[in-house]
């Protein structure tokens, strides 16, 4: 009985995400006027806006250091025509102090409307709840996900490790689709079950195979990996999962 062969496949759950991510933050503490975007959004690098924030305060501080600026840089002209040379001195410190401030503000309140920095998709947004709201210096905004960079978050139950193997070839069939096959690769996966998980599964990650068709599909997006199919001997397949799970014990 022990050498008689059965099919070993291991079917996963699967969800389809990016391996590059970028959260976007905001820059400075201030009032949001403007936050068009939601979840699932496609956003292009340096066009598409993220959100607009109020910059009064900084506006009204730029005319006043502008009118400072004005009024320090004619009297150090008459400082010159003077020809008394601490002031001069003091002056050309503080006219220099005043451009440095107006730089600054000028730089702030272009930073108050927040683009894309690169082409994606939202995959999460707190600005619906956030629209008159203030922010924090370094808020969180958006989190974008580049969809050219796909792959899988897959959580392995106990019984299916042992018919797993990283580097191992599979197919992926979207829960949308259960009739397409997109072929992925085992590509890591954890030493250790996921304590925080309520199955106690292991975490792992696949990646697509060259020239797999992934047009169709999006962030959180969730199905099956399935891995290749082959028969092993019922000794083979018993003798895996009792050493399997006697390993995950030890690790724990």
């Amino acid at each position: 009985i022990a050498l008689v062969p059965i099919p070993d496949s291991a079917e996963i759950p699967a969800t389809v995400s990016s391996a590059q991510t970028r959260a976007v933050t905001a820059p400075f503490a201030a009032r949001v006027l403007e936050a068009p975007l939601a979840a699932g959004d496609a956003v292009t690098s340096g066009q598409t806006l993220i959100a607009r924030l109020d910059t009064a305060e900084f506006d009204l501080d730029l005319i006043t250091t502008r009118s400072e600026f004005a009024a320090t840089a004619l009297a150090r002209e008459a400082a010159r025509a003077e020809r008394n040379a601490a002031e001069i001195a003091a002056l050309d410190q503080e006219v220099e102090r005043l451009r440095g401030r107006i730089a600054y503000l000028e730089e702030r309140i272009a930073s108050a409307e927040i683009v894309a920095p690169i082409d994606g998709v939202v995959t999460f947004t707190a600005l619906s709840d956030l629209r008159g709201a203030t922010l924090r210096l370094g808020d969180e905004l958006v989190r974008l996900a580049d969809p050219d960079e796909i792959e899988l978050d897959l959580l392995i139950p106990q019984d299916v490790v042992a018919r797993t193997q990283v580097n191992g070839a599979g197919v992926f069939r979207p829960e949308f689709d259960p009739s397409r096959r997109l072929e992925f690769t085992l590509s890591s996966r954890s030493p250790a079950l996921d304590p925080t998980d309520p199955l106690a599964g292991i975490r792992a990650r696949a990646t697509p195979a060259d020239g797999a068709d992934l047009d169709e599909l999006r962030q959180g997006m969730t199905g099956i990996f399935a891995m290749d199919r082959r028969l092993t001997p019922v000794g083979l397949r018993v003798w895996r999962t009792l050493r399997d799970a006697v390993l995950l014990r030890i690790w724990l």
